[in-house]
C-alpha cells in the first residue's frame, strides 16, 4: 500500500470515528427523550387515577417494557457502520473543492 492510500485510509478511519460518536450521541439523546415521555406519561396517568399505591405498581409495569423499547428505538441505527464510500462522500459534501477525488480513490 503506498503511503498516498495510507494516508487516505487513516482519514477515513478518523472520520468514521467521529462518524460514529456523532451517531451514538444522536441515538443515546433520542432514547433519552423517548423514555423520559413514557416516564411523564405514566407518572401522569398514575397523579390523574388518585395516586394509589396499586395503580403506582400497575403503570410502572407498564411502563417498563414501554422504557425498554424506546431505548432499543433510538440506539436502533447506531450499531450500522458507514462504509469507505459513504464516508468519502461525507468528506466531499463537506469540502466540495476535492471534486470528486477522494471517492474516485476509495
Amino acid at each position: 500500500m503506498t503511503d498516498h492510500y495510507r494516508d487516505i485510509d487513516a482519514v477515513l478511519r478518523h472520520v468514521r470515528r467521529r462518524w460514529r460518536s456523532v451517531r451514538l450521541l444522536e441515538g443515546t439523546a433520542r432514547a433519552a427523550v423517548a423514555a423520559a415521555a413514557v416516564l411523564l406519561l405514566a407518572l401522569w396517568a398514575w397523579l390523574i387515577t388518585g395516586g394509589s399505591g396499586r395503580a403506582l405498581v400497575v403503570y410502572a409495569a407498564l411502563a417498563l417494557p414501554a422504557v425498554l423499547a424506546a431505548i432499543a428505538w433510538g440506539l436502533w441505527r447506531v450499531g450500522r457502520r458507514p462504509t469507505d464510500r459513504q464516508v468519502a462522500r461525507l468528506i466531499e459534501e463537506r469540502h466540495p473543492e476535492l471534486e470528486d477525488r477522494l471517492a474516485s480513490a476509495v
